[in-house]
């Protein structure tokens, strides 16, 4: 490779082929666990619930986040270089606004009790669109060009304007709003119990773990997206103050930067309720029978509610168990079939206990 290829250290064209070999590897790795990610949510359709397909949409943003990173060497004043500045920004504003969404459907789920999902378009609309303005901003100022390791904004007030500040001040804010939740939800699970009878009180305390076991790996997508550009606004930081790039902290920006995929599918598969149900053996059995065994799951959570007020953490825990049982199926469907259906057992189980005290049983219920 020529020197004058290497536009961040011209005299030590290995260091930029290092960090450019680094960043296509985790961006490659974020890619390939992206796609693996958005089949999981298909197969075993984990989108029929809410709260997955937001995990849905964010995946697609930061799988066109993981993209741009394939580029090569920055090239200054070339069409890919404007390119790559702006889709850079464009992707990660994407990203950035899924995360405020889960966090805003989390609010209103836990604190306010209302359910978001017929805003679902609201959602889609505004996340996909609205990141194209603060990324065509720059290009009022021409401020898209060679920016170390990749294309992005070369000016720091534009930095600071189209990224930095906004991005820091929705975080704390985000983090300030999951403190009221995990307080919220510690609340709601303790006072459930004294909602039900004596005989309820166990698929309760089941449905409230559940609950917590689905929440609380959401509460990590800000918190890892804050840490993996952690490092990068160092290296900002650095260039501002100092006319010499830093090696070191280029190279740790290229590991962290596009390894957001890759960690994102971590938090998903560390979820219990989808590492209950993902399993090698489940995995053979959707791709045998098209994953036709969550249709009757999914009835049962759409029938909660229409998505508007009213619903809330108390939807949320009965369809959280309704998925637990789900979770818990045999993988084998014919011992399953061998199992009278649940509605003839819970009959049987009625007469039984009728019998035995010489009253009928009441069997209209069910």
């Amino acid at each position: 490779m020529e020197n004058s290829t290497c536009l961040l250290f011209p005299l030590e064209p290995q260091k930029c082929t290092t960090i450019v070999t680094i960043k296509r590897v985790n961006a490659t790795f974020s890619i390939a666990f992206c796609i693996l990610m958005l089949f999981m949510i298909w197969l075993f359709k984990f989108y029929k619930l809410f709260v997955y397909r937001l995990i849905t949409y964010l995946t697609i943003a930061t799988l066109f986040d993981c993209i741009i990173y394939l580029l090569g060497e920055p090239q200054e004043d070339s069409a890919t270089c404007l390119f790559e500045g702006f889709w850079l920004t464009y992707s990660d504003w994407n990203v950035v606004l899924w995360i405020v969404f889960i966090t805003i459907y989390l609010f209103l789920v836990t604190v306010k009790s209302i359910k978001t999902d017929r805003f679902e378009w609201v959602y889609v609309v505004t996340g996909f669109l609205l990141p194209v303005l603060p990324a065509s901003l720059p290009f009022a100022g021409s401020a898209y060009g060679p920016a170390g390791a990749w294309c992005w904004i070369t000016d720091t007030a534009w930095r600071m304007a189209v990224w930095f500040v906004p991005v820091l001040l929705l975080l704390l804010a985000i983090l300030t709003v999951y403190i009221i939740i995990l307080t919220r939800i510690r609340r709601r699970t303790t006072t459930w119990s004294g909602m039900y009878g004596e005989e309820s009180a166990a698929a309760v305390a089941t449905a409230a773990v559940q609950l917590q076991e689905q929440l609380y790996p959401l509460l990590a997508y800000p918190c890892i997206f804050l840490a993996l550009n952690l490092l990068p606004f160092v290296n900002r930081i650095n260039n501002a103050a100092s006319a010499e790039p830093s090696f070191v902290l280029y190279l740790l920006s290229a590991v962290s930067s596009p390894l957001i995929g890759t960690i994102n599918f971590i938090l998903f598969y560390v979820n219990p309720a989808v590492r209950k149900k993902v399993t090698r053996l489940a995995i053979l059995q959707r791709l045998r029978t098209g994953g036709r065994q969550t249709e009757s799951v999914v009835q049962e959570y759409n029938a909660d509610g229409d998505g508007g007020q009213g619903g809330g953490m108390m939807d949320i825990a009965t369809s959280t168990l309704t998925f637990s049982r789900f979770q818990n199926e045999a993988v084998d469907d014919q011992s399953q079939l061998q199992q009278p259906p649940l509605q003839h057992r819970l009959a049987e189980g009625e007469e039984q206990r009728a019998s035995s005290v010489g009253l009928r049983p009441a069997t209209d219920r069910y």
